[in-house]
């Protein structure tokens, strides 16, 4: 596979996985999270979280997020080498209120009317996720970090150190 293939996979990815789990913190004060997401690799992704969840604070004070897309295991056919992209975030919150309109407005048509409900509860936020840099698993011996911008620049991992 060449880097524009690697890079194609990481996108298909992206556009096909509905939700992420999102990491903030670390030790005890580890807190992990499920949220779906509107978005690509080059503009961000976009999501929408309650002020009653464990990773709100990581969000709002723009911490460093830690973010898995997950290929859907029924569709796996080895689930050890199961498709993945895990990748390192900067949190934006979107206080504009056009971007807000925005953010739910791309979530409502992936996920349909349960962001009306949300959008009119005070305590959702919308936020911006921007990778930074990113692992991307296609199966044994096909593992690459994703670097640069839009995380288009990609080396092939092995066990060599």
């Amino acid at each position: 596979m060449n880097e524009d293939d690697i890079y194609g996979a990481a996108v298909d990815l992206v556009a096909t996985v509905p939700g992420l789990v999102i990491g903030s913190g670390e030790g005890e004060s580890l807190s992990l999270g499920h949220l779906p997401f509107a978005g690509t690799l080059e503009d961000g992704l976009y999501v929408v979280s309650s002020r009653l969840a464990a990773h709100y604070r990581a969000l709002d004070t723009g911490q460093w997020v830690t973010c898995l897309l997950l290929e859907d295991a029924s569709g796996c056919r080895q689930i050890y080498a199961r498709r993945r992209l895990l990748l390192r975030c900067r949190p934006e919150r979107l206080t504009d209120a056009d971007a807000r309109t925005a953010t739910f407005a791309m979530l409502r048509s992936n996920f349909g009317g349960i962001l009306d409900l949300l959008e009119g509860l005070p305590d959702f936020q919308a936020f911006r996720l921007q990778a930074f840099s990113g692992e991307l698993v296609l199966g044994f011996g096909k593992a690459y970090t994703l670097r640069g911008s839009a995380l288009r620049t990609v080396e092939h991992l092995t066990g060599n150190g």
